[in-house]
Order: C-alpha cells, then sequence, then structure tokens
C-alpha cells in the first residue's frame, strides 16, 4: 500500500480525483453542493500541502512578465467568453441558493471559501493533472522525462477532450478553455502561465457569478 503512493503520478492524480469526485457528487446532491465543494478544497488543498516536494518545482512562479500578462489577459478573455456562452444560452449555469441556506453573517464565511476553492486551489490542481501530469504522460509513462510544455499533437486533443467529459452545463467552455490553457503551456514551456490564466477566469467567473445570483458549479 505505502508502495503504491511513491509512484510519482499518485501526487498528481489523487488531489485531482477529490475535486473530481466531489464537483461531481453535486449534480447528484445538490443540497449539498456548497459543502463539498469547500471540503473538496480542504482535502485538495492539504494533499497539496503534504506532497508540495513533488509538485513545486513543477508550479514555480516565473519571472518573465509577458507570460504573467498572458496569463492575466488570457483569463480574463475566458471570463468574457463565459459570460457570453451564459447570454446565448450556450452554457446553463444553476442558481445561486447562499441566502436561502444559510444567514447572512455565514454566507461571507461561505463565500470566502468558495472563492479560495473554485479562484485557486482547483486552478492549481486542474493545471499540475491536465497540463503537467497528462499532458506528458500521453507522450511517455514516463513522464517526468518530458519537460513541461513539450508539444505533441495526439496529447493536446485527448486533453482537451477528456476536460469536456465530466457532467455538467458546461462543455463549451470547458472546450474552449483548455484549449486556452494547453495553447499558453506549449508556448510559454511553464505550468505557471496556465495557472495564472485559469486562477483569473475562475476568479472573474466567481465575482461575475456573485453579482448575477448563479453557479458556475
Amino acid at each position: 500500500m505505502f508502495k503504491f503512493l511513491t509512484k510519482p503520478w499518485v501526487p498528481y492524480v489523487f488531489p485531482f480525483l477529490v475535486i473530481l469526485i466531489c464537483t461531481e457528487a453535486t449534480f447528484f446532491l445538490p443540497q449539498w453542493r456548497y459543502q463539498l465543494l469547500i471540503a473538496a478544497g480542504v482535502i485538495a488543498s492539504t494533499l497539496l500541502f503534504v506532497w508540495r516536494e513533488n509538485l513545486l518545482q513543477d508550479a514555480l512562479p516565473t519571472l518573465w512578465t509577458l507570460q504573467n500578462a498572458a496569463g492575466v489577459i488570457t483569463g480574463a478573455i475566458l471570463a468574457l467568453a463565459w459570460l457570453a456562452l451564459v447570454h446565448f444560452g450556450l452554457s446553463t449555469p444553476e442558481p445561486l441558493h447562499l441566502t436561502q441556506l444559510w444567514p447572512a453573517p455565514r454566507n461571507y464565511y461561505i463565500i470566502i471559501l468558495l472563492t479560495a476553492t473554485l479562484g485557486l486551489i482547483i486552478p492549481v490542481v486542474a493545471e499540475l493533472f491536465w497540463r503537467s501530469f497528462l499532458l506528458r504522460y500521453f507522450i511517455a509513462q514516463d513522464f517526468k522525462s518530458i519537460p513541461i510544455g513539450t508539444f505533441n499533437l495526439f496529447a493536446f486533443i485527448m486533453v482537451v477532450v477528456l476536460t469536456a467529459l465530466p457532467t455538467g452545463n458546461h462543455t463549451v467552455y470547458l472546450l474552449l478553455s483548455n484549449m486556452a490553457y494547453t495553447g499558453l503551456t506549449f508556448w510559454s514551456k511553464t505550468l505557471y502561465c496556465s495557472i495564472v490564466a485559469h486562477a483569473v477566469a475562475n476568479l472573474s467567473i466567481m465575482l461575475a457569478s456573485l453579482y448575477l445570483g448563479i453557479s458556475f458549479y
């Protein structure tokens, strides 16, 4: 059992599985949606901390200003694209029910925890799994030997298609956003650029969702 946990792919996969299981469970247990998302964030962030020595090198920030700017601009464009998809009915988010579930003072704590989960933890976990692990694993099982951002058409297609498979109402957005994140990884040869874009997009969508009274997850 303990030897299994030493496999090089485990730190990349387990936090993602926690997020995936909890987010998928929200569609079957909508009354527990926010509790499940917060639980996913807490567990996934704990696993990231436990395996930080295995993962930190992949997600190190870059000092290249152009990469940071590209990440921020891409994230902002994706957030606008999500709003456009919602406007035209290509994404169908659920109503936000925070006010019906908890009194006003507790809502603020729930919003802070949800924002941290959706805007910070999920982007890091998702990028580590899709762009750092799986994108390289489709090239070679010894994925650690493949530099981050190595272009491979088969790996690109598989990662983009697989990201849209989870149950939900945002398939078009998931396809567009993951094409963008993967393209950024190929261009920048780092994971940090796509993490920035993912975080900016999710944080912007979270703020827009709160304003509009709708929920992305």
